[in-house]
């Protein structure tokens, strides 16, 4: 859950790890291009937004 500090930092790597092939931002990703990273954030979006960080 998003009280596990693994999980935070499992989650704030996630979110960086989508900077790198878009350079950071500047170019498109689609779900296609990592379906598994797209799942992670599909799955855990509200329970990291409820720890206000």
């Amino acid at each position: 859950g998003a009280h596990d500090s693994e999980f935070i930092e499992g989650a704030y790597l996630a979110t960086h790890i989508a900077y790198i092939p878009t350079g950071n931002h500047r170019f498109p990703i689609y779900v296609e291009d990592s379906p598994r990273l797209y799942d992670f954030h599909r799955e855990n979006f509200y329970a990291v937004l409820e720890m206000g960080e």
